[in-house]
This record gives C-alpha cells, sequence and structure tokens, in this order.
C-alpha cells in the first residue's frame, strides 16, 4: 500500500475509532458509537496488516 490516498484512509480510520471509543467510554452515545467504532478499528486493524505482509 504505496498510495497516499490510502493511508489517509488509515489516519483518518484510526482518529474516527479513537475519537468513538472515547465518546462511548464517557457514555455521551452508547449503541451508534461503539457501532461506529469497532467498525472503523476492525477496518483499519486488516488495513495494518495487509501493509506490514504487503
Amino acid at each position: 500500500m504505496k498510495s497516499k490516498a490510502l493511508v489517509a484512509v488509515q489516519w483518518i480510520l484510526l482518529l474516527l475509532s479513537l475519537v468513538f471509543w472515547v465518546l462511548y467510554l464517557r457514555g455521551d452515545i452508547e449503541t451508534p458509537a461503539v457501532i461506529i467504532a469497532s467498525i472503523s478499528s476492525v477496518t483499519f486493524g486488516v488495513m495494518f496488516c495487509y501493509q506490514l505482509f504487503d
């Protein structure tokens, strides 16, 4: 993954997951926050592993 667009997507997913996990843990937003955080965390993890072993 040498594309700058994919790297930007990875950073956005990481920041999105961090923000929504914090919102979930603070108790501001419950169900939507945990769904968005989980999806973005898993997607970031898959993309990161693909980049490591590419």
